[in-house]
């Protein structure tokens, strides 16, 4: 059995029973091939929507420098760095 923390903070338990929709949904399924006798599938949470709209909210901002915590400040080009750092979203 798998436990899966979903988007919305919720929680879902893979066993070989299907599960409804919105589970389906929220959960990205790949099948690792090449050994087939383990029958392995690894899961991706899919991005949040919630996320999505709040890093959108904030490039939504003029501002050019990023002070990331324990790590350099990048004086320019901060909005097309976070950008392109949360595209996958």
């Amino acid at each position: 059995m798998t436990v899966i923390r979903l988007p919305d903070g919720g929680l879902s338990l893979h066993s070989e029973v299907e599960g409804d929709a919105a589970t389906r949904a929220a959960i990205e399924r790949v099948l690792l091939r090449g050994a087939p006798s383990m029958n392995e599938i690894a899961f991706f949470p899919s991005a949040s929507r919630a996320m999505r709209g709040s890093i959108d909210r904030v490039l939504d901002r003029d501002f050019d420098r990023v002070s990331v915590t324990q790590d350099e400040v990048l004086e320019r080009g901060g909005n097309t760095a976070l950008a392109k750092a949360y595209a996958w979203l």
